[in-house]
């Protein structure tokens, strides 16, 4: 094992040196002719290369790329330790056979090192106990399935009218930032659960996906969906417990009484079997598939879809288990002899609109964006550990406005940071969420910041959420230098219940039309038992750099 280690820890040197070398030295194709930068490579020859690489006929077209990230805690205990070292290749294929018909696939394997270091942070500290499910996806397995090395798969169908896509895929519904709200299709891998860029830790799901277009009307979209997929997220397997940097304080107190129940019943209670945890997902049955449906059209400037989705939600959900069945409402808990993770179908229907004002309030080209959606007979958790099935609302409102830099600020800037050349970007959001006919208004709903139970009241203490859950967020991006090749942005969220708070830096710089280098900033701030504020001692700083065509 000892062995195993080593090899694993050289390889992921390796990669790591490789990926972070690549852009330093460059690759010379031919006889060196220009700089560009700080790069001594014959850049033109790389163009040319690169061009060919990624057309090299009519019908294939090639984009793969190398990507390397480093997290490091800068609060709390370990402070300096690395929380992940993560390393990918890329490798995405489109291969038109004709007019009407192309393929497509992306791949993806990576591996992840601080599963191989010893000692450091949580995870690096638990990295044998965490490695098959967290260290790499080369197991082309049930255990990758959440982040597959074969992330897309399909063909692209189109006749007149009609496109359909078949095979394994991302959907993305929805407009709003941060927050999820009608963009339920593909569930996420929470194995980093703050890092922005969605598309990166979305799962892959296979689905039938039909679109026709009606002219100038707008456009139906038809998903079907035959095996349900959930959320990944650390300490989704008991056996981690809380042994993942990123373990929720919830999941840590579900996976902690899991094993003090189960102490109660075997030497309290005389029970041999314990108190046993019991997983049961829907089945791969055609009665267990989802389905969606769209519809997007554009009138007089007013751009609108509406939606529904009959389908599991992405979590499964703890029940009490009694005579071997999931027991929902209230008086479960006492009857419960097991624990049954399993979950109920819903329904998500839903609206999304947005319209460019001329003038809003005094202000000049601003979109007004809004989505909302009813959910029908979600389940939530009371503090006493029972079920119940609600119905609740959604609804975001947001405002986006590209600003030019005001000319006072454009005449003190140094001429280096490129001001006046780009605009910036910046964007509001309000977003809500009713619980309908809650039962209570408040500290009612076990929340993710959960972590305490009192054994004399058999009851969550803390971490409740409100039947009204409200965020506020900010954001705002903009291309600094004179030939915008660095990227800034910067997202607020705040949680006004727990007065939690989320706060995202990044500067992504294009070194050249190569390679990228990203430098960020992730802090929470709030109450410890807090949705956001359960987090404020994981703030960290990440690197990352992307070389490829």
């Amino acid at each position: 094992m000892a062995q195993q280690q080593k090899v694993r820890g050289l390889i992921a040197l390796v990669v790591s040196v490789v990926v972070l070398a690549l852009p330093t030295f460059g690759v010379c194709i031919g006889p060196p002719r220009e700089r560009f930068g700080m790069l001594p490579m014959d850049m033109e020859a790389m163009r040319d290369m690169a061009t060919y690489v990624r057309d090299p006929n009519k019908s294939l077209h090639i984009n793969t790329w190398l990507f390397s990230e480093v997290l490091v805690k800068t609060k709390g205990p370990r402070q300096g330790s690395i929380m992940s070292q993560r390393n990918e290749y890329n490798l995405q294929v489109t291969y038109k056979l004709n007019e009407n018909i192309s393929f497509y696939t992306w791949l993806r394997p990576f591996y992840d090192s601080v599963f191989d270091l010893k000692g450091g942070s949580i995870t690096g500290r638990n990295g044998r106990r965490l490695r098959n499910r967290w260290g790499n996806n080369f197991d082309l397995g049930n255990d990758a399935r959440s982040d597959p090395i074969i992330r897309e798969a399909y063909v692209d169908v189109t006749y007149g009218n009609f496109f359909g896509r078949f095979g394994r895929q991302l959907v993305a519904w929805g407009k709003s930032d941060g927050v999820y709200l009608l963009d339920q299709v593909s569930p996420f891998n929470f194995r980093q659960p703050f890092k922005f860029e969605e598309q990166d830790y979305r799962i892959p799901q296979w689905m039938i996906n039909l679109n026709y277009y009606f002219g100038t009307t707008g456009k139906v979209q038809f998903l079907w969906l035959p095996e349900p997929q959930f959320a990944e997220f650390p300490g989704n397997a008991p056996s981690e417990v809380c042994s993942h940097d990123w373990t929720s304080s919830a999941t840590c107190l579900t996976n902690k009484l899991f094993i003090q129940f189960d102490q109660i019943f075997k030497n309290d209670l005389g029970i041999p079997a314990g108190y046993p945890f019991i997983r049961r997902k829907p089945s791969r049955t055609l009665e267990h598939s989802a389905i969606g449906l769209r519809f997007d059209s554009e009138y007089k400037g007013l751009t609108f879809s509406l939606a529904w989705l009959y389908k599991y939600p992405w979590f499964l959900v703890d029940f009490p288990g009694v005579d071997g069945r999931p027991c929902k409402g209230r008086g479960c808990a006492a009857l419960g002899t097991s624990n049954i993770r399993t979950t109920e179908r819903i329904h998500i229907i839903g609206t999304a609109v947005d319209y460019q004002f001329d003038n809003f309030l005094g202000i000049d080209n601003v979109v007004l964006r809004n989505e909302s959606a009813l959910y029908l007979d979600d389940l939530f958790t009371l503090p006493t550990t029972e079920v119940v099935q609600k119905n609740h609302f959604q609804t975001m409102w947001g405002l986006d406005k590209f600003a030019v830099d005001p000319q006072w600020l454009q005449r003190i800037s140094p001429t280096w940071l490129g001001m006046g050349l780009a605009p910036w970007f910046i964007s509001f959001q309000l977003w809500q969420d009713w619980i309908i006919d809650p039962d209570r208004w408040s500290n009612v709903y076990i929340d993710s910041g959960a972590s305490k139970f009192s054994f004399d009241t058999f009851r969550v203490t803390n971490g409740l959420r409100n039947a009204l859950r409200m965020y506020m967020t900010s954001y705002v991006s903009k291309d600094l230098l004179p030939d915008q090749s660095l990227h800034f942005e910067n997202f607020l969220l705040g949680q006004t219940h727990y007065e939690d708070f989320w706060e995202h830096v990044q500067l992504k710089y294009d070194w050249n039309e190569f390679t990228n280098i990203i430098l960020g900033y992730n802090a929470f701030f709030g109450q410890s038992d807090g949705s956001i504020g359960s987090n404020k001692s994981l703030n960290y700083v990440y690197f990352s750099i992307k070389v490829g065509i």
